[in-house]
């Protein structure tokens, strides 16, 4: 997992791309972590196929990410995906159109840890 705290943040001043240019790998994501008025998690990221398929895994449970396709004319192609949940997920795993794992990403999530709003991790399933 990369960490960049250098990058911008939701809400911060000025829009800026939370995936770096040129990652490779199914899913290039970034991770949003709100306290007000409970805990929040906001990850959302480029997935490279359309029709695959992103999940995460929080205590045994298993949250199922919502995709936009990104039209072909806006480079680099491919879907939007993005979930907001309880808590930072242990596992983000993403699958093809048949089922077969494409990549499980463990991003050392912690149900129980404290929030810790504004932190921003930048990442890339390989």
């Amino acid at each position: 997992m990369l960490q960049n705290p250098g990058r911008g943040q939701l809400g911060a001043e000025g829009a800026e791309s939370l995936v770096p240019q040129g990652m490779s790998g199914p899913f290039a994501y970034g991770i949003e972590e709100g306290c007000a008025p409970r805990k929040w998690v906001l990850v959302y990221g480029l997935l490279a196929g359309s029709r695959n398929t992103v999940s995460a895994t929080i205590a045994h449970t298993v949250y199922r990410f919502n995709r936009m396709p990104i039209p072909a004319s806006i480079s680099p192609g491919g879907a939007l995906a993005y979930a907001v949940l309880p808590a930072v997920p242990a596992v983000l795993t993403v699958r093809s159109v048949n089922g077969r794992v494409l990549a499980s990403d463990p991003t050392g999530g912690d149900a129980s840890g404290p929030c810790q709003p504004g932190s921003i991790v930048i990442a890339v399933a390989k």
